[in-house]
């Protein structure tokens, strides 16, 4: 079949639509079969085409494979690209800082208990700063050292490669560069907090964007990126409410406390068009929310945090206690009576196009 060689995704998808095996599961879903067979087929089409933009593109939406990253870097290196080697390989580093930063702040560990038996909280704290910590850390140092062998290998020897390697230092030592230059004179209220957000429009993928936002929050000066925080948690609890969470329930194919938290992060960072209309009406609001986990950016809680510290050297003190959703609870067993333009969105309307491994 022709594929459009720009979009994996939707490749894949019509693969499937015309080659995959579609079953019936006991509760009525149709779902097709045959998902990683054509993934394969279309990326391997994808590579004889040279469709690398489309490739790095699907990379930076989060499928990492190792294999498939090894290929694509490898394919890029032989066509001297240097402009997509450096978006891909510094998004990889700029989402594993993030995720380092990230868990500096917090007492987190995968493991609650052992052997049946409930670790103490000092237990999971003690785990996470000689356990996640580390490996995170070592991680985030091989990237970055991945990344300077490809440097040298395209025989670049400019101004990326010289902060890289400083950026190396700095993070082996647990530093984190600090923003010298003048922060711009313009004051982060809420309109200006809007056009920020569109300027990560351009970006491909929720990390590409949080990792953008924190370059150009550390333009500002840190009393306004206090500013942008406080202006994103109101966002985010405007949009606490039930009818909300019912709308990421159904496209995510269900939606814990967390999740949901996640949900409304990306709902903002989708930009003030989206979120209003959300706002307003979920049930108009859905045709543009696609079904799937990729709606959740558990990332931008942190960036404002991120770049406040890289321009004033101090922690970011803004700890806010959760609030309470608003609008009426709802339960599972009544989503489709109670939202019935969303129940067909995504469990109708999108059966159709989810795939089983």
């Amino acid at each position: 079949m022709n594929f459009d060689y720009k979009d994996t995704e939707k490749d894949i998808e019509r693969w499937l639509e015309k080659h995959g095996t579609k079953e019936v599961l006991p509760g009525g879903q149709i779902c097709i079969r045959g998902y990683d067979a054509a993934k394969e087929h279309v990326i391997e089409a994808y590579f004889k085409e040279h469709a690398h933009e489309a490739l790095v593109a699907f990379a930076l939406k989060g499928y990492r494979d190792q294999a498939f990253i090894d290929r694509l870097t490898a394919a890029l290196l032989q066509a001297k690209d240097s402009r997509r080697l450096k978006r891909l390989w510094q998004a990889f580093i700029s989402a594993g800082k993030l995720s380092y930063w990230q868990s500096l702040s917090v007492d987190r560990f995968f493991d609650t208990e052992e052997n049946g038996v409930p670790l103490t909280k000092e237990e999971v704290a003690k785990r996470h700063r000689e356990q996640t910590l580390p490996r995170l850390k070592n991680e985030v140092v091989e990237t970055m050292r991945q990344f300077e062998a490809i440097l040298i290998e395209l025989g670049e020897q400019d101004a990326t490669l010289t902060r890289l390697r400083d950026d190396i230092q700095l993070f082996e030592s647990g530093e984190k560069r600090k923003i010298t230059s003048a922060p711009q004179k313009r004051t982060i209220d809420e309109n200006v907090f809007w056009e920020i957000i569109e300027q990560l429009q351009t970006c491909d993928s929720t990390e590409e964007k949080c990792t953008q936002l924190v370059i150009v929050l550390e333009s500002f000066s840190a009393a306004d990126i206090k500013r942008f925080e406080k202006i994103l948690t109101e966002k985010l609890d405007l949009a606490n409410h039930f009818d909300i969470w019912a709308l990421a329930y159904l496209a995510q194919g269900g939606c814990s406390d967390d999740a949901f938290e996640g949900f409304r992060a990306w709902l903002v960072l989708q930009g003030k068009s989206l979120y209003d209309l959300t706002i307003k009406d979920v049930n108009e609001a859905c045709a543009s929310i696609p079904a799937g986990l990729e709606t959740e950016a558990e990332q931008l809680a942190g960036c404002a945090a991120i770049a406040f510290e890289n321009r004033s050297g101090l922690p970011l003190a803004a700890k806010v206690p959760k609030t309470k959703t608003k609008g009426k609870q709802w339960q599972e067993e009544k989503l489709e009576s109670l939202y019935p333009k969303l129940w067909k969105r995504y469990l109708q309307e999108e059966s159709n196009h989810q795939p089983l491994l």
